[in-house]
């Protein structure tokens, strides 16, 4: 792919534009004119004004921003916790009609996975909008981005935009996306349906591992944590609000530790009820059938 998947002309984020310097863009002002750079500092453009960006530092923001290793850790196991189709997503206003409460979460592994009555995503980052983002730092040979970095940062991008083309199907959708601030006020609905529809049109390029599903069920993906990551919990977003809730969570491992001490000690009196014990006091081969 030499070019951003998406053209400039309708890019949502018009606001910037590349500069000669590695990792820096100029900002585009409605007269033409460029503003320096150093009067708009590259954290302020990738959405933290209060931190002072070198090139890692820039690396790292945008790998917390479009990677999801733990997920594509457990991308074998998904299948336990989701439909194997991408595009298994409810629009925002079924997410709606579901009971589903959206919750903005900026971290990138919650975006489409659910939990009871609520739903996370993770709004748009202005940066993904630009055409001379794409192009200067997912696209270009000449990208600060090593270039391993670099294609798992644009299978990640690609992955995640597409999912916003089932979020937002209706206007109505567009409408609680704006309400939500998952994407920019300054558009319009069909400006914004053909952005997200070029991310559509690339369905044989590769993603993510986690973007061959649709959305997740967060209570299975932090039970299967336990397994393929080995941590208690994938994300711990439920909150505890008395004891009823905290060890209702804990009726589901109880109960299978009791049934599995019930079927042991009713397999052992079986075993001594069919093979009785001798008068002696210690008799090893009652237990004979316990040691395999």
């Amino acid at each position: 792919m030499e070019e951003p998947p998406f053209p400039q002309n309708i890019e949502l984020n018009a606001e910037l534009q590349e500069a000669s310097a590695p990792f820096s863009l100029h900002p585009r002002t409605k007269g033409g004119s460029q503003t320096s750079f150093n009067d708009v500092p590259v954290a302020l453009l990738l959405g933290r004004p209060l931190f002072e960006m070198g090139t890692q530092e820039v690396v790292s923001h945008i790998s917390d921003e479009l990677l999801t290793p733990d997920l594509d850790q457990q991308a074998p196991l998904l299948w336990l916790v989701g439909t194997q189709r991408s595009d298994h997503i409810s629009p925002l206003h079924h997410q709606i009609v579901k009971g589903r409460q959206i919750i903005v979460a900026e971290k990138i592994e919650l975006h489409c996975t659910w939990i009871l009555d609520r739903v996370f995503l993770k709004p748009v980052p202005a940066f993904l909008m630009s055409w001379a983002f794409w192009h200067k730092y997912l696209i270009s040979d000449n990208s600060p981005i090593p270039t391993n970095l670099r294609d798992s940062l644009r299978r990640g991008a690609l992955g995640y935009l597409r999912t916003y083309i089932h979020l937002i199907r209706y206007p109505s959708d567009f409408r609680l996306a704006t309400e939500h601030h998952l994407i920019p006020e300054a558009n319009i609905f069909e400006k914004c349906s053909q952005f997200f529809a070029c991310f559509g049109e690339r369905l044989g390029e590769k993603v993510s591992p986690r973007y061959s599903y649709g959305e997740l069920r967060l209570g299975r993906l932090n039970f299967w944590a336990k397994f393929a990551l080995q941590r208690f919990a994938f994300q711990k977003v439920q909150m505890h609000y008395g004891y009823n809730t905290y060890l209702t969570r804990l009726y589901g491992p109880l109960l299978f530790i009791f049934a599995f001490f019930s079927v042991v000690l009713s397999a052992m009196q079986v075993s001594m009820t069919v093979n009785p014990p001798n008068n002696s006091v210690e008799d090893p081969k009652r237990w004979d059938v316990f040691r395999g």
